[in-house]
């Protein structure tokens, strides 16, 4: 009698993946993301089926076009995982994700990301930047508690002018070619960025507790053309702040 019922249960199970996985997306996409159940969210239109399809969305102001492939073993494992590639004015990334009710995970992140991309999340901060950033088979995961766990992999900036704020007035530098390496080391995600010659500009990480570090070097105050401090200390300044 037990093995009738867990079979009944299994093949219930079962049935509700396959109308899920028949079902149009834009119907799951209607049920699962009605008016602000995501706050700032706004889904425009999809296409395809739930394992393959494509849609455009509007977050915060900003419009996104997706497109994805879904793997159906994902379901068994009470997670979503697959490929995707999301594009936007001055953006476009493709990659790995899998999402899951204990957090997330990206893997294998290329593309590039444009200044008027970056510049509309940095300009509240009164920084602008020419120039494009590449990214380089970039992983990262997080959970919902904390949003960064993870990090692994690279990004390039071409260079160009960076527009930062020097007291109350907007200084600008003309900067070279940057690499940035990621990684994490106990439990620790990291950046370090350095110029062609592979001289420290930057230097980050974010603590368990959710605080950021970010040192500013020497050779990144030399390029920007500002007078040094005294004293031969590589790390010139430093600022902590909490990120999450």
């Amino acid at each position: 009698m037990a093995r009738l019922r867990n079979l009944i249960i299994v093949g219930i199970v079962f049935y509700l993946v396959f109308l899920v996985s028949m079902a149009p997306v834009s119907l799951i996409a209607k049920t699962a993301f009605k008016d602000g159940a995501v706050p700032g969210l706004t889904i425009n239109s999809v296409q395809g089926s739930i394992w393959n399809g494509q849609g455009s969305l509007l977050y915060q102001n900003n419009s996104f076009n997706v497109e994805w492939t879904l793997s159906p073993w994902a379901v068994f494992l009470a997670k979503a995982a697959g490929e995707t590639t999301i594009t936007t004015n001055g953006a476009e990334v493709s990659g790995l994700f899998s999402v899951s009710p204990i957090g997330f995970s990206l893997e294998t992140l290329n593309g590039y990301l444009d200044d008027q991309f970056v510049n509309r999340f940095t300009i509240p901060f009164r920084t602008t930047l020419t120039g494009r950033i590449w990214l380089d088979d970039l992983s990262a995961s997080g959970s919902w508690s904390r949003l960064l766990n993870e990090i692994e992999g690279g990004a390039r900036w071409t260079g160009g002018t960076v527009g930062y704020p020097m007291g109350n007035r907007t200084q600008k530098a003309v900067l070279p070619q940057m690499t940035a390496s990621f990684k994490t080391e106990q439990n620790v995600p990291s950046v370090s960025v350095s110029d062609q010659t592979e001289k420290l500009l930057l230097t980050g990480s974010i603590a368990e507790d959710g605080w950021g570090a970010l040192n500013i070097h020497r050779q990144l105050v030399e390029l920007a053309g500002q007078p040094l401090p005294k004293g031969q200390r590589d790390v010139v300044f430093e600022i902590k702040e909490k990120v999450f």
